[in-house]
């Protein structure tokens, strides 16, 4: 068995996709493949103070690990990048290789408002990879915009398909509109809230429900909910994961993400597994995953005509959501099936493993001692 350590937020003290993407990958049976995990904590949510001491223990605990054949590296921006910048230093210095695996909806931005030195770090570490994983072309082709040519490679974000299936009754919940996301301005909330303020006013409501699952800003969405009147329809959930969330996704009809920057959203990916039409924007990695039309709706983020407009399409073309409802389930199964996606990860550890392996052989032939 080869030894792999991943390395990333705690998948059960952290929020968000990529803690269900480590979580995925921590139950992908990798035993089957010739390899067994190994998890190292890099981060946790919680005070300064367990922030920096989850931290120094990640550096030290990777130090001390003995007979890994490869690390896996998961890593947003800011603060993220670069404290796995200095894990990916202890894998130089030890020999380890290593994959780093970028999940930032902002990585752009990060990147272009970093100074010079910044910029230097930033591009050394990545560039000192041995593979770099991205969650989508769009996010490849920025890469190779900022000079990073070689050894990227596209890794879609997966969901388990015989968990995340449709409802056998789509027509019955064509009126029920799921959110899912950290609650706030970046991911489009309060647009959300104005495009049913406007759906009100044009007597489009009486029969709609728009639940939203997430954390963040819930008492000032529910403030601004409550000023327009709007308690009867919008239902805010809190945070919902296992079979509650499923069972939200499988009784809605369409999934809004209206956010202003995207990676590659897992909610996005379960929503479609689902059979939800989406209604999202032209941010990050969305266009490369929703098709216009076929797979559902794009808007720029901010306009909230075209999301009230995409909204009634939903309520007003039922057949063409209907047909939406069956390209998702087929897409998702055919390209962001967790199995496959799996397979080729582990086809690209044997790659970089088998690499290294040829290559300290022939760094050792060649030595004089």
């Amino acid at each position: 068995m080869k030894k792999v350590v991943i390395i990333g937020p705690s998948p059960t003290k952290t929020k968000g996709g990529m803690a269900t993407v480590i979580l995925n990958q921590l139950s992908s049976q990798p035993e089957q493949f010739g390899y067994e995990y190994e998890f190292l904590t890099s981060h946790e949510e919680g005070s300064s103070l367990t922030k920096s001491k989850v931290a120094i223990q990640s550096l030290v605990k990777l130090w001390e690990m003995d007979n890994l054949s490869l690390a896996h590296i998961h890593v947003a921006s800011g603060a993220s990048f670069y404290r796995k910048s200095l894990l990916s230093c202890i894998c130089r210095l030890k020999r380890i290789p290593f994959i780093l695996h970028i999940h930032a909806c902002d990585f752009d931005t990060f990147y272009a408002s970093a100074n010079p030195l910044a910029k230097f770090w930033i591009k050394a570490t990545l560039e000192s990879a041995n593979k770099i994983f991205v969650l989508s072309n769009s996010w490849k082709l920025y890469l190779k915009s900022i000079g990073l040519t070689q050894n990227v490679e596209i890794l879609h974000n997966g969901v388990d398909t015989n968990e995340f299936s449709s409802s056998p009754s789509f027509a019955k919940t064509i009126h029920n509109f799921l959110f899912i996301g950290r609650l706030g301005q970046r991911k489009g909330t309060y647009d959300l809230i104005t495009a049913i303020q406007h759906l009100k006013e044009q007597g489009k409501l009486d029969l709609l429900n728009f639940y939203f699952i997430g954390d963040g800003e819930i008492e000032k969405v529910k403030q601004k909910v409550n000023q327009a009147n709007l308690k009867n329809h919008v239902h805010l959930l809190g945070w919902k994961e296992g079979k509650s969330k499923i069972h939200y996704l499988r009784n809605c009809s369409t999934i809004i993400l209206p956010s202003y920057n995207e990676g590659l959203p897992m909610a996005l990916i379960e929503a479609m597994a689902c059979g939800n039409v989406v209604i999202s924007t032209t941010v990050g990695g969305i266009p490369d995953l929703v098709e216009q039309n076929k797979n559902g709706y794009l808007i720029t983020p901010g306009n909230i005509e075209a999301l009230v407009n995409s909204i009634s399409k939903v309520i007003q073309d039922q057949d063409a959501a209907h047909q939406i409802h069956l390209n998702n389930i087929k897409k998702i199964n055919e390209n962001y099936n967790l199995s496959l996606l799996n397979k080729k990860m582990f086809g690209t550890y044997r790659s970089i493993i088998d690499s290294n392996s040829s290559s300290v052989i022939l760094n050792t032939s060649n030595s004089p001692f």
